[in-house]
């Protein structure tokens, strides 16, 4: 990869190019479109948490013991801090492929191999086990298996909601640092 991908430089015209500049600036706009934001990303994402909800009890028969706003709440937390998170990553890197690949190693692979979800953290080497408490998915799949599997109660998951909860606020607070370095 070159310097045009990984910091987003615009390097001299080459004849042999694949792409050349002049119609790539033609189709420049003047301004960027308008984002909805956190708040509609966040409310299609929890209309996902609930088709995945509602599939999994009609498809499959499966159904929570414990309270559905639990669920929703401990969603709504672990989306906030997917999102802050991703902002972070857009935020303090230069390009959006390496935002895309920071994002995979960061956020998907250690949620889907050191959350508890397919692999037993116990079974981990104990330098895993500790790198698992810094994985947000680790305290969702806990409240998780709390709701669908052992009917458990706000009072018995506390811990991990307040984990969740940490997280988004440490992220917010970054995320509001970098901004204010970059001058927004």
């Amino acid at each position: 990869l070159g310097r045009q991908e990984l910091l987003g430089e615009m390097i001299e015209e080459r004849a042999d190019a694949l792409w050349q500049c002049a119609p790539i600036e033609a189709a420049r706009v003047a301004a960027a479109p308008h984002v909805h934001g956190m708040a509609t990303t966040s409310r299609r994402m929890m209309i996902d948490v609930l088709i995945a909800v509602l599939m999994g009890q009609i498809l499959f028969g499966v159904v929570m013991k414990a309270g559905f706003w639990l669920m929703i709440l401990a969603s709504s937390l672990y989306i906030f801090v997917a999102l802050t998170l991703g902002l972070l990553i857009s935020i303090v890197t230069k390009s959006q492929l390496v935002a895309n690949q920071l994002a995979v190693l960061i956020t998907y692979l250690p949620s889907l191999l050191l959350s508890n979800f397919v692999f037993p953290v116990v079974n981990m080497p104990k330098a895993l086990q500790l790198l698992t408490g810094i994985v947000p998915a680790t305290y969702y799949i806990d409240i998780l298996n709390g709701i669908y599997l052992k009917n458990l109660t706000l009072t018995q998951m506390w811990p991990s909601y307040l984990v969740l909860t940490g997280m988004f606020l440490l992220l917010a607070t970054l995320n509001f640092i970098a901004l204010k370095r970059e001058g927004l």
